[in-house]
């Protein structure tokens, strides 16, 4: 197999703040018609996307050496971002560079939360997109396949997936050493990720989503347990001694002075 034609472009949470990730963050459809568009792009042989709150990375084998040139500019239009700007804190790797990368993100050694496993299934799931599009092809499927195998190596042989490994976690025990105990505890809960809603039977939490649709998706068989309202800014007199001084983020979570509230 040759790597000469093997890119990797985008951006991680090394290098963009989470505001710009924010920015750059891609809903299903527009991940759907981003590949709509890629898979006709002349040049570029095989391609798949990885797109979590952490990372947007667009893998490939290029035919023509304009290739990721014109992936960033198609991408920075679809999110209506300067391309300036993007080049500030794109990852561009290629060759044997985007198999080391691959390995690392998919053991979670590239992760914010060193081991954190959501992100190999993250990885998977854009591999299946990809294959069951038809976008990948022998390089991609070996580099897939094999950083795979490596990836469970790494998390099979080695300690990475000891202890906490995510952040939410952390910051439920960081909860434990300030308040001594979560039994009373009140959270607001701010989305409704799948990490969110397998934490939702530890607490009794107050929901902020736009849409009250997606509240009763997320609240299942702890609906009785909920309280719902729209998302919007907060003011003191409706937070202050309501609740604890929790913010729990559909993509992280953080304490949260009181006095900001």
């Amino acid at each position: 197999m040759t790597a000469a034609g093997l890119f990797v472009i985008g951006a991680t949470h090394h290098s963009a703040p989470l505001s710009v990730r924010e920015k750059l963050t891609l809903s299903a459809n527009a991940a759907d018609e981003l590949r709509a568009r890629f898979a006709t792009m002349d040049g570029l042989k095989e391609f798949a996307l990885l797109s979590t709150c952490n990372r947007v990375e667009f893998y490939g084998v290029a035919a023509t050496p304009d290739i990721t040139a014109r992936i960033t500019s198609v991408f920075c239009a679809s999110r209506q971002f300067d391309e300036l700007e993007f080049e500030k804190i794109r990852l561009d790797l290629r060759g044997r560079d985007v198999v080391q990368h691959l390995v690392e993100v998919s053991a979670g050694l590239d992760s914010q939360m060193l081991g954190e496993t959501e992100i190999f299934g993250q990885v998977k799931e854009a591999y299946a997109v990809a294959q069951s599009s038809g976008t990948t092809g022998p390089v991609l499927n070996r580099v897939f396949q094999k950083g795979f195998q490596a990836a469970k190596h790494v998390r099979t042989h080695t300690a990475i997936t000891e202890g906490q490994v995510s952040v939410a976690n952390v910051a439920v025990d960081l909860a434990l050493t300030i308040f001594g105990g979560l039994s009373n505890t009140r959270i607001l809960l701010l989305g409704a990720g799948k990490s969110e809603r397998r934490r939702l039977a530890r607490f009794r939490v107050a929901v902020r989503l736009r849409s009250q649709s997606r509240a009763g998706d997320s609240s299942g068989r702890w609906s009785s347990r909920l309280d719902w309202a729209p998302a919007r800014c907060l003011s003191n007199n409706e937070t202050r001694g309501s609740r604890n001084s929790m913010l729990w983020s559909a993509r992280r979570l953080r304490r949260v002075s009181s006095s900001a509230w």
